[in-house]
């Protein structure tokens, strides 16, 4: 999780279990599990999770 100073949004890391890439979207990971999936902007899978590099990043 990262604060995005261009347009000002907090911007989350996911991981697709299905391709393994990781990438950023901007949509909380709680609401958009409960409302709308992400998806994975390499193969299109809806399969994803947020990465642990937001907890890391969170501690600093």
């Amino acid at each position: 999780m990262f604060y995005n100073e261009f347009d000002k949004t907090v911007d989350y890391f996911y991981k697709c279990n299905t391709c393994g890439k990781l990438f950023i979207s901007d949509n909380n990971g709680i609401l958009s599990r409960l409302f709308k999936k992400v998806k994975c902007p390499n193969c299109g899978s809806r399969d994803v999770k947020l990465s642990g590099i937001n907890r890391l990043i969170k501690k600093d």
